[in-house]
C-alpha cells in the first residue's frame, strides 16, 4: 500500500518539530559570521552533507521562509519538498547532478541573487558519501555569494542502513552545531581546487561533530 505525500510530509515535519522542541541543549560552534549574514538579510550558499540534513533549518538563523533547498527531481524528492514545506521553506529548487542539473543551477543561482539562501547537499543525492561535487561551488561564484559549510550531531539518534548512514535525531537530545570557515569563491579561482576547499572543510567539521562529548 503506497502512503500519501501528504502523509509522510506530516510526520516527518512533525517528528522534527518534535526533536526540536524538546532538545535539552544546542551548542552552536564558529556562528559568528553564518549569524552576520543571517542578522543582515545576505544571501550564501548553506551546505552540509547528505546524511546531515535534518537539522539543517534548526542551526541557522536566517528565517525558514528564505532558505530554499536544492531537492532531487525525484519521487524522494516530492516527500522532502513537501516536507520542507510544512517547516516553513515555501520555496524550492528541484534537481540534482543526473537528472535537471543545468535547470536546478539556474534556479539556484536566481534565488541567490533575489536574497535568499541556498541549502545544498555536495555529495547529494546519491553520492559517494563525503566526496564533494562541484554545483554548490559554481553557483556560489555565479551569483557571488560565499558558502557556509555545515554539520551536527546529536545525543540520541538512529543511524539509516542508507549510503550515507543516515541520521534520524532523536527527541530529547543534545545538539552540536558545527560551522566552517566562510568560503568565497572568486571569478578567477579554480573551481576544482575550491570544490576540494569545501569538501575538506565539510569533513573536518563533521569530524568534529561526531567526537563532541556531550
Amino acid at each position: 500500500m503506497e502512503i500519501s505525500e501528504a502523509l509522510v510530509s506530516t510526520l516527518a515535519s512533525g517528528w522534527l518539530k518534535l526533536v526540536w522542541r524538546t532538545a535539552i541543549d544546542a551548542t552552536r560552534v564558529n556562528a559568528a559570521e553564518i549569524d552576520r549574514l543571517a542578522a543582515a538579510g545576505e544571501p550564501y550558499v548553506y551546505a552540509f552533507w547528505h546524511n546531515r540534513i535534518l537539522m539543517g533549518p534548526f542551526a541557522t538563523r536566517t528565517p525558514h521562509r528564505d532558505v530554499v533547498p536544492v531537492v532531487s527531481a525525484s519521487k524522494d524528492g516530492e516527500y522532502i519538498t513537501r516536507t520542507v514545506a510544512k517547516l516553513g521553506h515555501i520555496h524550492a529548487v528541484r534537481g540534482s547532478s543526473s537528472r535537471g542539473g543545468k535547470d536546478a543551477l539556474k534556479g539556484a543561482v536566481e534565488q541567490l541573487r533575489m536574497g535568499r539562501v541556498m541549502a545544498v547537499t555536495p555529495d547529494g543525492p546519491l553520492g559517494p558519501v563525503y566526496k564533494a561535487k562541484d554545483g554548490a561551488v559554481v553557483m556560489a561564484r555565479l551569483a557571488d555569494v560565499p558558502i557556509v559549510p555545515f554539520a551536527y550531531n546529536c545525543s540520541r539518534k538512529k543511524v539509516v542502513n542508507s549510503w550515507d548512514k543516515f541520521i534520524v535525531p532523536m527527541p530529547c537530545a543534545r545538539h552540536v552545531f558545527t560551522f566552517g570557515n566562510v568560503i568565497r569563491v572568486g571569478r578567477d579561482d579554480d573551481i576544482q581546487e575550491k570544490r576540494l576547499e569545501l569538501e575538506n572543510e565539510l569533513n573536518r567539521i563533521t569530524r568534529q561533530a561526531d567526537e563532541w562529548e556531550f
